[in-house]
């Protein structure tokens, strides 16, 4: 998670015990500020980054998270909408799907980039051509049982 995330998110933790609703509040925070990391973004409203991302592919279950997050914590600070006084295990849940998010928007993608990266330069190669639909160069041997392209 980003330092200025992960700054709020452990300013949630802080005062949840004391205040349900400010932590649900941060919570949010933590979730634009999370959209604005994935987009690129310096500011903007959160149910319109989360509607970009759900167009360029977003999984629908990190939808419902976003969503989640995105409903409870504006209800914090919108009166008589959502009342968290004392429902500290609706805040538990928040911090959870943070967490979620964070791993699916993150985390999950930095790994798997770097496995990606790890591969040979010849088989990323083959890859790229296969799923641009660009013929390129004919390989200089025919494929055998080895190759990693085939299947």
């Amino acid at each position: 998670m980003p330092e200025a995330i992960k700054t709020d998110y452990e300013e949630a933790a802080l005062v949840t015990e004391n205040s349900s609703r400010a932590a649900a509040a941060l919570q949010r925070l933590c979730v634009e500020k999370l959209c604005l990391h994935v987009l690129g973004r310096e500011r903007g409203n959160l149910n319109e980054m989360i509607g970009e991302l759900v167009a360029r592919g977003l999984d629908e279950n990190v939808r419902k998270m976003l969503d989640i997050v995105r409903v409870v914590g504006n209800g914090t600070v919108h009166a008589g909408t959502i009342d968290l006084a004392d429902d500290r295990d609706t805040v538990g849940t928040l911090f959870a799907l943070v967490n979620e998010i964070a791993e699916e928007a993150i985390s999950k993608p930095k790994r798997i980039e770097a496995m990606y990266a790890s591969l040979p330069d010849k088989a990323r190669t083959a890859i790229d051509r296969r799923d641009t639909g660009k013929a390129g160069p004919a390989p200089s041997s025919p494929p055998h049982a080895s190759d990693p392209n085939e299947d």
